[in-house]
């Protein structure tokens, strides 16, 4: 199954993907996904969480790989490590405007 389909895969008919994020492909990546619904960090085991358990969103810089952690109000996180640093900045900056706000950035919205 490719990172694209994994949505398909995982997703109700009737969800829909407000933000997502892939992490480096290997043989079994991981993708990061924000939904109507849940928040998702998908391999080939998933964890789900629903996003009024998300107390935030941060991205951070290692010496060697960059990660994004979602921080949930139970203390709890997933994490999705070896992005590419710029799309792991702007998933984090949009995901906490959506918690923020209820909305997505303007420039990020859907068309309908």
């Amino acid at each position: 199954m490719l990172p694209e389909d994994i949505a398909d895969h995982l997703l109700d008919p009737d969800d829909e993907v407000l933000l997502a994020l892939p992490g480096i492909p290997d043989d079994k990546p991981k993708i990061a996904l924000v939904t109507t619904r849940e928040v998702i960090l998908g391999r080939w085991n998933t964890e789900g969480r629903t996003p009024a358990d998300v107390r935030e969103a941060v991205f951070e810089e290692g010496r060697f790989k960059d990660w994004v952690r979602v921080e949930m109000h139970d203390g709890s996180s997933l994490t999705l490590d070896g992005i590419n640093p710029l799309e792991g900045q702007e998933f984090v900056d949009a995901f906490n405007t959506l918690i923020a706000t209820g909305a997505l950035p303007p420039e990020l919205q859907p068309f309908h």
